[in-house]
């Protein structure tokens, strides 16, 4: 059976490009040549009629040394570096503009794929909650069905739910942070008391079989927004887990130093490979291929993070962690407080 088959549009573009820069070096070497014909018919001429002028055998070379063929010659000299200056000008161009042409299918390609990717994800990530979701409830409305039974499936389909509203909650947020169009409110607030109230809830969400080990300096505060804030860290801590592996330890600590507080969340996973790492905050990014990745997710997360931590006036970096995994690192301004209430004058404070 016959297929079908196309030619790409970048292969078009380049096809195209390359003709054009092949049909410019033609046309400059026709050109080159064609000056030098005329340069050497017009030295001809004017040689014949300076021998006849000054009754010269015709083959005489006397014209050579005289001022009227050196000017011929500076002129064509003129013609033919104003055709290599020209062309090489023009050439430059050219290729300026075939590399910014490049630069725009190469954006616009990846753009797609990303988006591709995020439709796949999104289509993965509804899926396998709905699935559940309706299996839970097609079984419990059978009848004889055990209250053990029950409270189990209704609970896993309100860990489902929960799933499609934080990936709701997710879209919606990175959507308004890049329409700039989010509220941001921000309050100060122990951030302290935040992280480790942030910690206890992903342990009631995970479960006993991870464990998420905690060092928080205490009496951090810093002016933020909770909403947005939150989920900065509780995508952190979820992407921990998700590329954990095995090892369901996270490590998540607090530090405070010349007025900027670090938070880190850290795992033992697989990882982040060094060319990687200058993509993982873009939008839709993923590593790997959506059809055969593992770990859930739509690449909303990491993207809210970086976009969060800047609008805090601080940013977030990762880092390869020792021995394996890696370390997600958000530094904010902030303050320590010797009181248990916040002052109304904050004062930075270096710990001791």
């Amino acid at each position: 059976m016959p297929t079908n088959k196309y030619i790409s549009p970048p292969m078009v573009f380049y096809v195209v490009v390359f003709y054009i820069f092949a049909s410019y070096m033609w046309w400059s070497f026709l050109l080159a040549d064609k000056n030098a014909v005329a340069f050497e018919m017009r030295e001809q001429k004017e040689q014949l009629l300076y021998n006849i002028e000054n009754e010269l055998p015709l083959d005489d070379e006397t014209y050579f040394n005289t001022d009227r063929y050196l000017e011929l010659d500076k002129k064509f000299n003129r013609q033919k570096w104003m055709i290599r200056s020209e062309g090489l000008v023009f050439m430059l161009l050219l290729a300026l503009g075939a590399w910014q042409l490049m630069r725009t299918f190469s954006k616009e390609i990846a753009l797609a794929r990303q988006q591709n990717n995020f439709l796949l994800s999104i289509t993965h990530e509804l899926k396998s909650p709905m699935a559940s979701i309706k299996l839970s409830l097609q079984t419990i409305t059978r009848r004889g069905g055990l209250e053990e039974k029950f409270n189990k499936l209704a609970t896993n389909a309100v860990s489902d739910v929960d799933r499609l509203e934080t990936l709701v909650d997710n879209i919606l947020l990175a959507a308004k942070i890049e329409a700039k169009s989010y509220p941001y409110n921000f309050d100060e607030l122990n951030l302290s008391a935040f992280v480790n109230e942030l910690v206890a809830k992903a342990q009631a969400y995970y479960g006993e079989e991870w464990k998420f080990e905690t060092h928080i300096r205490p009496n951090v505060w810093m002016k933020m927004d909770p909403v947005s804030f939150a989920s900065a860290i509780w995508n952190l801590l979820e992407n921990s887990v998700k590329y954990s592996g095995s090892n369901k330890l996270i490590v998540i600590s607090l530090s405070l130093s010349e007025g900027m507080a670090q938070i880190s969340v850290a795992d033992n996973g697989i990882g982040i490979s060094g060319s990687e790492k200058r993509r993982v905050f873009d939008k839709f990014y993923r590593v790997g291929n959506e059809l055969t990745r593992t770990a859930k997710g739509t690449g909303l997360g990491l993207f809210i993070v970086k976009r969060v931590s800047n609008n805090h006036k601080g940013d977030v970096t990762v880092q390869d962690n020792s021995p394996t995994g890696s370390k997600f690192v958000i530094k904010v301004p902030a303050w320590l407080t010797v009181d248990k209430s916040l002052s109304s004058e904050p004062k930075f404070k270096e710990p001791a």
